[in-house]
């Protein structure tokens, strides 16, 4: 079932206004994904982006920045959603060389790793908006100590060079961007109740953590490859 279809059927915890809220989030969302996978596409099978190093992840944080700062008054929503549309864009160009990896180690992984993301974050979005009461708004601050820990469990694990951390690293990023999930669906609820209405800035809390649970699933499907490939290579 999608987002959209536990929005039509959870009608008691939720008002009308909070609905479309969230109809309108997962909607500024869906065309977020569709940009990221045509800007990984162009950076794939063009050279437009190519040896370009990391200028399109400072352009998206400059579009992401800029987004922030820019309030919503009403009547620059396509503005707005233009810039939102290029953030996920350049993201796409950025997650290219990845996807171009796996591309060339398996072609399977691509599709796989996208319907993976897609049903599991449906899961994890259906928990939250089905969940009693907002119970999950406490994770905040425990994933946000998570994340903290692995930048730094990330950098000790380059230096390492340690395959067991990398799998722990792996392993707890996919986990803590699906509690970011629960968690940021959950907020948006609260924070649209609370009378802020912003679906566009409220859909890239939700886009990056799509991105990030696309990246670990990419990885984690590579990283069973690699097995395989060895016995390929053995024979």
């Amino acid at each position: 079932m999608s987002a959209f279809g536990f929005l039509q059927n959870y009608h008691l915890r939720l008002d009308a206004p909070v609905k479309k809220h969230l109809k309108n989030a997962y909607a500024s969302l869906a065309l977020s994904i569709g940009s990221f996978g045509v800007g990984g596409y162009v950076q794939m099978y063009s050279n437009y982006f190519q040896h370009i190093g990391f200028l399109p992840n400072l352009l998206s944080s400059l579009l992401a920045l800029a987004l922030y700062s820019t309030a919503d008054t009403g009547k620059n929503r396509m503005q707005r959603l233009s810039m939102l549309l290029g953030f996920a864009f350049l993201n796409g160009v950025g997650f290219g060389p990845l996807l171009s990896m796996a591309m060339a180690q398996n072609p399977a992984i691509i599709p796989s790793s996208f319907l993976m993301t897609i049903s599991i974050f449906a899961a994890f979005s259906g928990v939250a908006l089905y969940a009693p009461s907002r119970q999950y708004l406490y994770l905040g601050g425990v994933l946000l100590s998570a994340l903290s820990s692995l930048f730094w469990l990330s950098l000790f694990a380059i230096f390492a060079q340690s395959y067991v951390l990398f799998k722990i690293k792996l392993w707890a990023g996919f986990a803590i961007f699906c509690g970011f999930i629960v968690f940021d669906t959950q907020n948006i609820i609260r924070k649209c109740e609370a009378g802020d209405k912003d679906f566009i800035r409220h859909s890239i809390d939700l886009f990056i953590d799509f991105i990030n649970l696309l990246k670990d699933i990419t990885i984690i499907l590579m990283d069973k490859e690699r097995p395989k490939e060895k016995n390929k290579n053995s024979k």
